[in-house]
């Protein structure tokens, strides 16, 4: 993390607690920086848990009411001298009090901790809501979760009535917490993590927080992504043996395929619409028809103006030179909101990855061709599976270049409940796990998450 810090989140308190509820913890066991909101003082805090010992690094009381959404944030840095710490938590976007943590020569433990936590490359575990030293359980509604390395009042200023895109500079962690897919909450953020849902959570799509609607309004977006093998045109070649006319070659090749459909609200394709598009790292798109298509590069963080077909859909196809794809984001262009869908077309194949057994290799379903050279031994095809469940756990391949975040400061914003604004309705802890990337969706489920490792 490079000792600069910064937690968000938007959160409604539904229960009368004596203590702050637990919104966001960063860390495990004995070591835990901890975002905690309410109380019966409506306070905003972060909390620095060392054993069973909470100090209060900064706290500010009298904000948070019952029943009602609000944006709470804490910041946290390493001064120029690198012993002190300062903090900062924030309200709505404005900063309400400050704090600065020295080091105490007959007390070294917490400054120790607190240092490591902030200077430390990955975090072990990152958990949203659940119990505490000192703090009460969040029972209440959870979202847009963020996690940002470095420390600018600015871009809480700007940001907090939005939704990001996903692909900002500083983002770590963005848990939007409005879907839950196979009992997993997606990371939103550019390092494709996810959430496992914890028992005692549940998603509500009414009276969310304030914010633009992820449903896709005015329009609706399905997206499938998927990794294929596909036959695709090769150069053309013109030689006197091959006669005076260029012929065709063609190729069989990996392609990140990723359909996007947009209706309207009724059900109807929205076929005068265009599609924006971004990508986190350079690939070489295929441009123009299956047959026909020839391969062009699309830069990094870059939006991409696509245009949608008669039916309101359009196909993006990739070229995949490894089995880690870059998040694909899109929107539609000119909509009202602006909200970016993730599609991740690796995630099908990680995910059978994750999961393969002996059995899977050996005696493969209808259809399925043996991939086991003949004669390979249940030990060897055992060995094999191992390995791939292994190699399903180095995804996803790191960030690159992730591009400023474009927004407008709001400065009379509208506080009511957003309806099909959707939250997580929780009255445990949401754990978010390592750096896997999530499950592929097929049933939605109302089980909730656990959120992950950020680095």
């Amino acid at each position: 993390m490079n000792g600069k810090l910064t937690l968000e989140a938007w959160v409604r308190l539904d229960t009368d607690e004596s203590s702050p509820g637990t919104v966001v913890q960063l860390g495990a066991g004995s070591r835990r920086l901890v975002l905690a909101a309410g109380g019966k003082d409506g306070e905003v805090a972060l909390t620095l848990v060392v054993g069973d010992t909470t100090t209060r690094l900064c706290s500010a009381k009298g904000l948070v009411k019952k029943g009602q959404w609000a944006h709470v944030a804490a910041t946290a840095r390493l001064d120029d001298t690198g012993l002190a710490i300062d903090s900062q938590v924030y309200f709505q976007g404005t900063a309400r009090a400050k704090g600065k943590t020295a080091l105490d020569p007959a007390k070294p433990a917490q400054f120790t901790a607190l240092q490591t936590l902030l200077s430390s490359p990955v975090v072990s575990q990152c958990s949203l809501g659940g119990a505490a030293p000192g703090l009460a359980r969040l029972r209440g509604g959870l979202a847009e979760v963020r996690i940002w390395r470095g420390v600018k009042p600015e871009r809480l200023a700007q940001l907090w009535l939005t939704r990001v895109r996903g692909d900002e500079n500083g983002l770590l962690a963005c848990w939007r917490l409005d879907a839950v897919t196979d009992g997993l909450f997606h990371d939103h953020g550019p390092r494709s993590g996810w959430g496992h849902a914890a028992a005692g959570v549940t998603l509500a799509d009414t009276n969310g927080p304030p914010l633009p609607t992820t449903a896709g309004a005015p329009y609706r977006l399905k997206t499938r992504g998927k990794l294929v093998r596909e036959t695709v045109a090769g150069p053309k070649v013109s030689t006197k043996m091959l006669g005076s006319q260029p012929k065709q070659l063609y190729g069989t090749t990996l392609v990140y395929d990723a359909t996007v459909e947009v209706t309207t609200p009724a059900g109807d394709g929205a076929s005068d619409r265009s599609l924006e598009v971004r990508i986190d790292r350079p690939l070489s798109a295929f441009v123009g028809p299956t047959e026909k298509g020839e391969l062009k590069p699309w830069k990094a963080d870059e939006t991409q103006v696509v245009s949608l077909n008669g039916a309101g859909k359009v196909r993006l196809r990739f070229l995949a030179d490894d089995l880690g794809c870059p998040t694909i984001r899109v929107r539609v262009a000119g909509a009202a909101g602006g909200v970016w869908t993730a599609i991740r077309p690796d995630a099908p194949v990680q995910q059978r990855l994750r999961t393969i057994k002996r059995d899977d290799l050996t005696n493969p379903a209808p259809g399925r061709r043996n991939p086991l050279p003949a004669g390979t031994s249940s030990d060897d095809a055992s060995a094999l599976a191992d390995a791939f469940r292994y190699l399903a756990t180095q995804f996803p391949a790191a960030p690159q270049a992730p591009a400023q975040a474009q927004a407008t400061p709001q400065t009379k914003p509208n506080l009511k409940p957003t309806p099909g604004a959707s939250s997580v309705t929780s009255a445990t802890r949401s754990r978010t796990a390592g750096t896997r990337p999530p499950a592929p969706s097929r049933t939605p489920s109302t089980r909730a998450p656990t959120p992950s490792r950020t680095a």
